[in-house]
């Protein structure tokens, strides 16, 4: 955050050098994961109170996605080497979130584990497209899954 109260995003290279970056469109964002290819994704909220992924590609461009319903809030959690995302999404109204997962090739897949009544949080994906993440039942009792 700078001195006006403004968020950057931020690469570090294995050098030292850091490239700073802001996303179009946003009044704020998170920066989720990076992977060796220096693809960044991460999430974002639009003027309009929207949550959108993006996706920040080596050479500076961005791929935005969104979530059906006007997603309230959104978190990406894990890329792989593939850079196929994990992460999850609030409904508008707030009161339960699923899980996702997005393919290399734009396609959104939503997904909630079984027993998931609350909420389904996918935290992580390996090489495999294998994501692992935690479940909340009726009773927001939480238990882990993984979805393979």
């Amino acid at each position: 955050m700078d001195q006006a109260g403004v968020s950057h995003g931020f690469l570090r290279s294995t050098n030292g050098a850091i490239a700073e970056f802001d996303i179009p469109g946003a009044v704020t964002f998170f920066v989720g994961a990076i992977n060796a290819k220096a693809v960044v994704a991460g999430s974002l909220v639009d003027e309009t109170q929207t949550a959108h992924g993006f996706i920040r590609h080596p050479n500076g461009h961005f791929t935005y996605f969104d979530f059906p319903g006007g997603a309230a809030s959104a978190f990406v959690e894990s890329m792989n080497a593939k850079d196929e995302i994990a992460g999850y999404y609030y409904e508008p109204d707030f009161t339960t979130n699923h899980g996702f997962v997005r393919s290399a090739d734009g396609r959104l897949l939503l997904f909630d584990a079984p027993k998931a009544k609350r909420g389904t949080f996918a935290a992580s994906i390996n090489s495999k497209g294998q994501i692992a993440g935690s479940f909340d039942d009726k009773k927001f009792n939480a238990s882990g899954f993984l979805r393979k």
